[in-house]
C-alpha cells in the first residue's frame, strides 16, 4: 500500500490506534532484535557465575546499539491516558 492510498483508506484516529499499538506491542526489525536478545539473554543467564556476575543480565545488555536508547515499556494505563487525551474520552 502506498501512502496515498493508505491515507485515502485510514482515519487519523486508526493511525493513531496502530501507533499506539506498536509502541506496546513492537512489530517488525524491532520485535526481531527484541526476540533474538530475549534467546541471547536467557543462553547467557543459563550460564552466568553468580559469583562472579552477581546481577542478572537485561534484555538491554543484547540489544544491538540503535536500540541502546529505547524508552520505557508503556503501560496500559499510559496508552489508555494518551487515547483519552487524543479522542476526548
Amino acid at each position: 500500500m502506498t501512502v496515498g492510498e493508505m491515507m485515502a483508506r485510514m482515519s487519523a484516529r486508526e493511525f493513531l490506534e496502530w501507533q499506539l499499538f506498536a509502541s506496546h506491542s513492537p512489530i517488525g526489525s524491532l520485535r526481531g532484535d527484541m526476540q533474538a536478545a530475549r534467546v541471547a539473554q536467557t543462553v547467557a543467564e543459563v550460564n552466568r557465575d553468580s559469583k562472579r556476575r552477581k546481577k542478572p543480565y537485561q534484555l538491554i545488555d543484547f540489544m544491538p546499539d540503535p536500540w541502546q536508547t529505547l524508552r520505557p515499556k508503556r503501560t496500559a494505563a499510559d496508552i489508555e491516558r494518551d487515547l483519552r487525551a487524543a479522542f476526548g474520552g
